[in-house]
C-alpha cells in the first residue's frame, strides 16, 4: 500500500470509530459506505430539523393547581435556600461581635443595673455641684473597665499565627545554614 493508502485507511478507522473490522488492502482506497438509507446528500440537509416532539407549553396559559403549587414551592424553597446562604455568610462576619455585645448586656445588668442611680434629679445636682467645686469628672475605675473590656475577635488567632511564622523562620534558617555547612569543603 502507498502512503496516501495508509493515511486513507488510518483516518476512515478514526473517523468511523472503527466500526467495521476490514484488514489493510488496495481495496481500501476505493471502499464505498454502503447503507440501507442510502448515502446522505446535501439535498437532505433540511429534511431533519430539530423539532420537538411534544407541543411547547404556552407562556400564557392558564396554570392548573397543582401547577400553581410546584412552581410556588419551588419558588418558596429557592427564595428560603437564597436566604439561609445570606444569613450564614452575614453571621460569619457578626456572630462574634453579637455575642461579645451580649456578654456585656449581661454583665451590665448582673453589676450596674441594681446599682444603678436613676434619679434624674438627684443626678442633675451631683454633677452641678462637681462643677461647682472645680472638680473634674472621676476618671474611669478598672471594675467599670472591666465590665465592657471584650477580647477583639480580630486579634484573637494572632499570636498562634505569630508563633508559627516564628517557628518557620527559624527552621528555615537551621535549614540553610545545614546545607552551608554541607558546601564547605572537608578539611
Amino acid at each position: 500500500m502507498s502512503p496516501m493508502g495508509i493515511w486513507l485507511r488510518l483516518h476512515r478507522l478514526v473517523n468511523t470509530a472503527n466500526d467495521y473490522d476490514l484488514p489493510f488492502s488496495a481495496s481500501q482506497l476505493h471502499f464505498q459506505r454502503r447503507s440501507v438509507q442510502g448515502t446522505w446528500n446535501p439535498w437532505l440537509w433540511h429534511y431533519e430539523t430539530e423539532r420537538r416532539r411534544t407541543e411547547a407549553p404556552q407562556w400564557r396559559r392558564k396554570l392548573s393547581e397543582e401547577e400553581w403549587d410546584y412552581y410556588v414551592d419551588q419558588y418558596s424553597a429557592q427564595m428560603k435556600q437564597e436566604e439561609e446562604a445570606i444569613q450564614q455568610r452575614v453571621s460569619e462576619h457578626t456572630e462574634i461581635p453579637e455575642q461579645s455585645a451580649r456578654e456585656v448586656q449581661e454583665r451590665w445588668k448582673q453589676h450596674v443595673l441594681p446599682r444603678l442611680q436613676t434619679d434624674l434629679e438627684f443626678n442633675l445636682s451631683h454633677f452641678k455641684r462637681q462643677h461647682a467645686r472645680g472638680q473634674r469628672p472621676e476618671p474611669v475605675t478598672m471594675g467599670e473597665y472591666k465590665l465592657f473590656s471584650v477580647p477583639d475577635h480580630r486579634e484573637l488567632g494572632q499570636d498562634a499565627v505569630d508563633m508559627m511564622r516564628r517557628r518557620e523562620a527559624r527552621h528555615q534558617e537551621e535549614w540553610w545554614r545545614h546545607r552551608k555547612e554541607q558546601l564547605k569543603a572537608p578539611k
